[in-house]
């Protein structure tokens, strides 16, 4: 069997089950097997009733706060399956709720993303409080007859949460596809503005149809299996209440995770407003939360339960409540420290453009009065360039010098002037550096009367790479 792993926040890595192999056709004659849907004949004593209803309420609100937490694992938490079947797996029912506790502190002793460190004692105190509630329930006169209904019920809710799961991650695993597909393909990106990365992409549009595909499937995500998937685990309730009020914050929800799937409606918003409504997108998920405990805790108040129940599970539900509130907190928080971040490096890149782009402009005016045209002495109209108190004089030197260093065997008089013999290591020059380069260097010189700033730079460079090319031409 292959690892199965669960992510809350997002499914990029998703756990395997097995698939089972088809069944043989039955030998003829013999019955056909109950489809694999089908529910059993239900035994008189596994009936709901108000202990196995505050079970599932128990249960679920423990769903809620498994996922919420578990979704604050840094790098996803990877243990979710094998955590709830071992609910499943616990024979004795008086047990399930110290289970509940143990998970709920396991996921807590995890590495949390560091955003999120402060919910530790909330989590531990909502986990004390359910686990006091299920152990108050089921020591109850009713709970004690109803031991075999109640673990029937906490098993139901804990199968129908993995499949729910499964089913969510697999369409999840879709949705990861559509998202690598609809990446730009853009070279040069700093890593903090990549799709996803972190919150400070929102700060960022590097396209103008970013849409933030990746964190809208990631926010999907987190709705689905904290709101959704909770929710509907009481389709079934005997309570007609939950039934409905569950169903609203599903509906709700649902509707809510379309908006975010659907890429037209996003890329049809103006750019700042996609921004802005992604951003409080966070705060959105945890006030649905907090809607859905809320339905819940009305819920267990009208179920005809021991009031000790109901004290522990209205502790419980303050503590998710400031549980969700702390997280809503910290991701309003690493929201605006993104956000900074990200303005920071935008004036730091600005900032390095800037100085870039004075860098070049001061080479480009250093380069035009270093390397400006010169032209011989021989043509009319400059023959400064042909004296010593020519104002070229020292550029004229130094290129004389440049040459004979190359051709010593063919010096001319590196005396300032700019005349004939000057006008053939111009042309020399062009030549040997347009054979070697491929650039025609020559054209421009006019057959030695100017130099061009382009052979005096190719001079320079020539000059300060020749060892380096004859190490790479004539290496042994």
């Amino acid at each position: 069997m292959k690892d199965r792993v669960l992510k809350f926040s997002d499914f990029n890595k998703l756990f395997e089950v097995d698939t089972p192999a088809p069944a043989a056709a039955p030998a003829a004659g013999t019955p056909a097997a109950p489809a694999a849907d089908a529910k059993p004949a239900e035994p008189a004593d596994l009936k709901p009733n108000k202990s196995t209803q505050t079970a599932d309420v128990i249960v679920v609100t423990f769903f809620q706060l498994f996922t919420t937490i578990a979704n604050k694992v840094d790098g996803g938490y990877k243990d979710g399956i094998d955590d709830l079947q071992s609910i499943n797996n616990e024979k004795d029912v008086t047990k399930i709720g110290d289970k509940l506790n143990e998970l709920i502190n396991k996921v807590l002793g995890s590495k949390l993303k560091p955003e999120y460190s402060d919910i530790s004692a909330d989590g531990k105190s909502a986990a004390a409080s359910l686990q006091k509630a299920y152990n108050t329930l089921i020591a109850t006169p009713d709970g004690k007859k109803s031991e075999d209904g109640i673990k029937s019920a906490v098993q139901l809710q804990v199968t129908g949460f993995i499949k729910q799961l499964i089913a969510n991650a697999t369409a999840a695993k879709a949705d990861a596809a559509k998202v690598e597909a609809a990446k730009p393909k853009v070279e040069n990106v700093s890593t903090s503005l990549k799709y996803g990365d972190n919150l400070a992409a929102l700060n960022e549009g590097l396209f103008d149809k970013q849409t933030w595909v990746e964190q809208r499937t990631d926010y999907a995500n987190q709705l689905q299996n904290g709101v959704v998937a909770t929710a509907d685990q009481f389709k079934d309730s005997t309570s007609d209440f939950l039934k409905s009020e569950t169903s609203k914050i599903s509906a709700e929800a649902t509707k809510e995770i379309e908006h975010l799937k659907n890429t037209k409606e996003w890329e049809d918003m103006k750019r700042k407003e996609r921004k802005e409504e992604l951003a409080g997108y966070p705060a959105k998920i945890e006030d649905l939360k907090n809607k859905l405990m809320a339905a819940v805790t009305s819920g267990t108040k009208k179920l005809e339960i021991d009031q000790n129940v109901k004290n522990a599970m209205d502790d419980a539900a303050k503590s998710i409540q400031a549980l969700n509130d702390k997280i809503k907190a910290d991701d309003a928080k690493a929201q605006e420290a993104a956000l900074k971040k990200a303005a920071e490096e935008k004036a730091k890149a600005d900032k390095e453009k800037e100085d870039k782009e004075k860098a070049d402009k001061d080479k480009a005016a250093k380069d035009s009065t270093d390397f400006k045209e010169i032209v011989s002495g021989t043509v009319k109209g400059n023959e400064q360039n042909l004296k010593k108190s020519g104002e070229n004089y020292k550029a004229i030197q130094e290129f004389q010098t440049q040459y004979n260093d190359i051709f010593p065997s063919a010096a001319v008089k590196a005396d300032g002037g700019y005349g004939a013999n000057t006008e053939k290591a111009v042309k020399e020059l062009a030549v040997m550096l347009t054979r070697l380069t491929g650039v025609d260097l020559i054209k421009a010189t006019e057959d030695g009367k100017k130099l061009t700033p382009e052979l005096r730079k190719a001079v320079v460079n020539f000059k300060a790479n020749k060892d380096k090319l004859k190490d790479l031409i004539v290496s042994k």
